[in-house]
């Protein structure tokens, strides 16, 4: 069996009649709610209420969710500079390694993003 990234484990080895165990560390993670634009649902709250059980779903263990809404969708980023830097104060202060947005980026927004 090969191991991955986004395996769950905890594999027991046992090796001179010594228990060891190998864990994979879950990374801290932000979740990002968009109220985009585009997204016209009334019920924005439900809307919200699904990414967070996708979220659950897959195990995935979060420190915070932020919901944001935009205006306007920034064709590089997504996100505006105003919006960008409050998800970088809440990564610095969470200590975040990773983002979970609710919608989908381009490529390039990624990209972006990651840099």
């Amino acid at each position: 069996m090969k191991l991955t990234d986004e395996m769950y484990l905890l594999i027991g080895i046992s090796m001179a009649k010594k228990q060891f165990y190998i864990t994979h560390k879950e990374p801290k993670t932000i979740l990002v709610a968009v109220n985009a634009p585009y997204n016209r649902n009334s019920y924005i709250r439900s809307y919200f209420e699904e990414f967070l059980n996708l979220v659950k779903t897959d195990g995935i263990p979060y420190k915070e969710m932020l919901e944001i809404k935009l205006r306007d969708i920034n064709p590089a980023t997504f996100f505006g500079k105003g919006k960008m830097d409050d998800i970088k104060n809440a990564c610095r202060e969470h200590n975040a390694e990773q983002v979970i947005i609710s919608e989908q980026l381009t490529p390039q927004q990624a990209r972006n993003l990651e840099d």
